[in-house]
């Protein structure tokens, strides 16, 4: 059982303005679970059957292109939510490998344990379907950052986000979560020195 944190009922209650009571109603459903870096949390093909909240560490989500490049879908920091939501919806393996980048501390919740509150407890659900929309609304304004925005704009919105990205993860990391190379991002850094 997880303790109450006040942290992370702040977080909740940005998705959905839920009670002291139901966090730890919710809490008590919850495991710790710590990893050093560069292990796998979700890896390729497996079969998710847990969500995620980060407490301590960076996380990334990418993916292997046939040609052996990572492409690293996003980066999680404390106090972020995140699954392979796709494969646990579906019930499907996951095509993403998330994986700690730096040591790790996570509270992990069975999926199946939440839809089962979230039938018996409203404001559960709502926490849930608040979720899936900050979920949607992050995703969408990402795509929206790659289509209209350069390199050198995006480094700057990620430096926003996670102002100690460059000391936490390696640049080839950075780079990915970019689309850029590696040596893209060197001239980039370069310009602010």
């Amino acid at each position: 059982m997880i303790e109450y944190n006040e942290a992370i009922h702040k977080y909740l209650i940005s998705l959905h303005a839920i009670s002291k009571k139901d966090v730890e109603y919710l809490l008590k459903h919850c495991t710790l679970r710590r990893c050093k870096a560069n292990t796998p949390i979700v890896n390729f093909g497996e079969k998710p059957e847990t969500v995620y909240m980060l407490t301590q560490g960076v996380v990334r989500s990418y993916i292997l292109l046939e040609n052996g490049r990572e492409v690293t879908k996003s980066l999680f920091t404390p106090i972020d939510l995140f699954s392979s939501f796709t494969a646990l919806l579906k019930q499907k393996a996951s095509l993403f490998c998330y994986q700690a980048l730096t040591d790790c501390e996570l509270i992990a919740i069975n999926f199946n344990k939440i839809r089962e509150i979230s039938s018996e407890n409203m404001d559960v659900l709502k926490l849930y379907v608040g979720y899936l929309e900050h979920v949607f609304s992050i995703n969408e304004d990402r795509h929206l950052k790659i289509l209209s925005k350069d390199a050198k704009e995006r480094y700057i919105d990620l430096k926003k986000n996670i102002p100690d990205i460059d000391d936490l993860i390696p640049q080839y990391q950075i780079a990915a979560y970019l689309n850029i190379t590696p040596v893209q991002l060197s001239r980039i850094r370069s310009t602010f020195k």
